[in-house]
Formats: structure tokens, sequence, C-alpha cells
């Protein structure tokens, strides 16, 4: 009967030690994926502005365009050769 008791006190203490280490484990599985999700985010973060970097540029590359045809053609009616 003792012994019995003592099997099973010993079956207890195994099982909640297995439960202590998954639940350990599973904590460091979840730091893990929230470590990669703010690794990911950073990421996109800094790609995004890039992308906003490159459309300004593009922007202010059009914007100039635009004011070099207008010169030009600004040029050509002042122009009294013609």
């Amino acid at each position: 009967m003792e012994s019995e008791r003592m099997r099973q006190t010993e079956l207890l203490e195994q099982r909640k030690e297995r439960r202590r280490q998954q639940k350990q484990s599973k904590e460091e599985q979840a730091l893990e994926l929230l470590e990669k999700a703010l690794l990911m985010d950073k990421q996109l973060a800094e790609k995004k502005q890039q992308q906003e970097i490159k459309v300004k540029e593009r922007l202010e590359e059009m914007k100039k365009k635009k004011q070099d045809g207008r010169e030009t053609r600004a040029d050509v009616t002042t122009d009294t050769r013609f």
C-alpha cells in the first residue's frame, strides 16, 4: 500500500515536471515566433520606407521634367527669330 502511494506520488511528480517542461517549451516557441514577427515587421517597415523614398524621388523627377518642358515651350514661343 505504501509502495503504491509512493509510486503514484512519483508518477504525479513526473507528470508535473513534464507539464512544466512543455509549458516552458511552448513559451520559448512563442518567444521565437514573436522575435521572428518583430524582425519581419522591421524589414517590412524598412522596405516601405525605401519605396516611399523612391516614389518621392520619382515624383520630383517628373515635376522637374514637367517644369523643363514648360521652360522649353516658353523659350520657343518667345523666340522672335521665327
